[in-house]
């Protein structure tokens, strides 16, 4: 019966379909007790030049997504759902076999599923696909009443600014290399992805005058989510990533007017882990990846 549906590649997603896309997320998260990652603000701000979400519709309304989320040139991330009262009839086979074709033609080697670490239908979806398991994540929030004010240090050694582009983007990109290993031409896309963004601020973290540091933030209705967040080799362990998470947190709450903070962090982190514990933030739930090869596989058994 799932003919009678029709599937779609959008290059950008109208304001009625966004609409559409988070009420059945509601609606997804509620029935499976679980929360998504579906990265709002990249999809939001699709440049409509390249085909990244997927949608299957009846009689008008979303009953499907899937969206892809790129943040380099070899590997790529698919999120996405299917309304309860619509699923076991192939839909999401048939986006993510949509997804699968758009990634290959786009030479990405890997794509990753995004997966809720509590939810048991993604997972017995993933059960039938190639997918094999990468790696978590946990997702922290700092809750400025229950973790306290930030308490700046009265003298601070690194003071952070935000980052001017193009000027600083040379800097940006150096310091993506070094923090997180990305090759150059990833480093430089992620850096323009970043400064295009309405939501997303970056910023530079200087030692007299020498940039030690990047960390991003990006802005949501009442908090900030840091990602990004790099220390050069050479200056970890000294008590500077705090004192810039610190600074950062205190951005946001007296600039900003955002009281509360979250990101993710690896869990086989436990350096990062340990500093944003130090720092008030508090594990709230998992999420877990699972890689599919794009270049040899549509992802389907």
């Amino acid at each position: 019966m799932v003919n009678q549906y029709e599937g779609h590649g959008r290059t950008q997603l109208t304001t009625e379909e966004l609409n559409q896309v988070e009420a059945l997320m509601k609606i997804c998260q509620t029935h499976d007790k679980v929360t998504m990652k579906l990265n709002w603000s990249m999809l939001r701000e699709r440049s409509g030049d390249v085909v990244n979400d997927f949608v299957y519709v009846d009689n008008g309304q979303i009953i499907g997504f899937l969206g892809l989320y790129s943040f380099g040139t070899v590997e790529i991330e698919v999120s996405g759902m299917v309304h309860p009262d619509y699923r076991r009839q192939g839909i999401f086979t048939k986006l993510l076999k949509m997804a699968m074709e758009e990634s290959i033609k786009r030479k990405y080697s890997k794509v990753l599923l995004i997966c809720p670490g509590n939810s048991e239908s993604a997972k017995a979806f993933i059960g039938s696909t190639t997918g094999k398991y990468e790696f978590s994540e946990h997702y922290m929030e700092r809750n400025s009443n229950d973790a306290g004010e930030v308490v700046v240090p009265s003298t601070v050694e690194t003071s952070i600014r935000l980052a001017r582009y193009p000027e600083d983007r040379d800097v940006l990109i150096q310091s993506n290399m070094e923090a997180f290993e990305m090759t150059h031409d990833d480093a430089a896309e992620y850096v323009d992805q970043c400064a295009k963004s309405k939501d997303d601020l970056t910023f530079i973290a200087d030692l007299d005058g020498v940039p030690i540091s990047k960390i991003g933030v990006m802005v949501r209705k009442d908090s900030i989510f840091i990602f990004g967040f790099g220390v050069s080799k050479s200056m970890r362990g000294q008590g500077h990533g705090r004192n810039i998470l610190n600074q950062t947190i205190a951005y946001g709450q007296q600039q900003l007017g955002k009281p509360n903070a979250a990101l993710e962090v690896a869990v086989t982190n436990s350096g990062a882990l340990g500093l944003y514990e130090s720092c008030g933030f508090v594990h709230m739930r998992s999420i877990d990846y699972y890689a599919i090869c794009a270049v040899t596989s549509n992802g389907v058994k």
